[in-house]
């Protein structure tokens, strides 16, 4: 309950977490990589790197439903 939009994920990251503001945001970021290239990816590190690059369930979920349509 703490996001209440994509805009507001992505202006915290960038000033809350310090997250690159050239890439627009995180939530910008992994949009524009795709969510499926995203969840691939962190598969990847967390099998090399662990758990904390899983990503639930409830995450990828909420990833699909927020993800804009252009």
């Amino acid at each position: 309950g703490v996001l209440t939009s994509v805009h507001d994920g992505n202006i915290g990251s960038i000033f809350g977490i310090g997250f690159p503001a050239w890439t627009g945001g995180a939530l910008q970021f992994i949009y524009g990589m795709g969510v499926d290239a995203f969840e691939r990816r962190c598969a990847q590190l967390a099998a090399k790197h662990g758990s904390g690059f899983v990503l639930s369930d409830t995450v990828k979920a909420a990833l699909r439903q927020h993800q804009p349509v252009y």
